[in-house]
């Protein structure tokens, strides 16, 4: 019996979902029973192979049905383009990265506001040799959360305008895409701390404050390490709160 146990979690890890092996095992759990049932009731034995084939195309098939639903959910809602503030005592942030292929650099930020608008807190952060535009978006994310924390934030909004993250945040996707898995991970426990968190999209040409922090922070050498200089820009950038920003 422990030879059968052995070869079949050896067969789940090697599968390609052996990350939510959770649900996946729930089915399995279920499929065993009702073959038990069938052995003591009917007298009809089905090899574990087969017990363990069936499982994960009844999961595979409730991922694919949980992902159709939650697709026609998201094309329903209304992604915003100006900045709609967050309700009394819960800040907003919104995040964005830039990169510069040339120099082989990327550069995330993200910026905090309060139900007013005004700004309440602001991260940019240079990565070197990192490039690619899905791996900076988490990056970004996880700035935001890290700014959360640094600042003491307790109910908050994370914003972001690529969409694939945002729905990989909020389990709207079958599979993690491999370049974010680590930096969703981190995201997703450091959101634990919080009282309330959600992750929400906006339409690019609604977060230039976020892309603008970004990308002065990937163009001048100084402005990382100068926070005047930060506060002066951040404060120029939001004359108020009605505009896209």
């Amino acid at each position: 019996m422990i030879d059968v146990w052995t070869e079949v979690v050896s067969q789940l890890n090697s599968h390609d979902h052996s990350a939510d092996l959770i649900n996946m095992f729930v089915f399995l759990l279920r499929l065993i029973w009702k073959n038990r049932n069938r052995l003591v009731f009917e007298g009809q034995n089905t090899h574990f192979h087969q017990v363990i084939a069936i499982a994960l195309d009844h999961w595979e098939d409730f991922q694919a049905s949980q992902f159709l639903q939650n697709k026609a959910h998201l094309q329903q809602t209304p992604w915003p383009n100006v900045f709609i503030p967050p309700p009394p005592n819960v800040i907003k942030i919104r995040f964005d990265a830039v990169c510069n292929h040339r120099r082989e650099i990327g550069c995330v930020a993200a910026l905090a506001r309060d139900n007013s608008g005004q700004p309440c807190g602001w991260s940019c952060k240079r990565y070197q040799a990192i490039t690619d535009a899905l791996t900076l978006e988490g990056l970004a994310c996880r700035e935001a959360i890290l700014l959360a924390t640094a600042k003491g934030f307790d109910k908050i909004i994370l914003e972001g305008d690529c969409q694939v993250l945002i729905n990989t945040l909020n389990k709207c996707i079958a599979f993690l895409p491999m370049e974010i898995q680590d930096t969703v991970k981190d995201v997703l426990f450091l959101s634990i701390q919080f009282t309330k968190v959600s992750f929400s999209f906006v339409r690019r040409e609604g977060n230039t404050a976020a892309h603008d922090l970004a990308a002065i922070a990937l163009r001048d050498d100084s402005f990382i390490c100068n926070p005047w200089q930060q506060v002066m820009f951040t404060t120029a950038l939001l004359p108020f709160s009605g505009r896209n920003y």
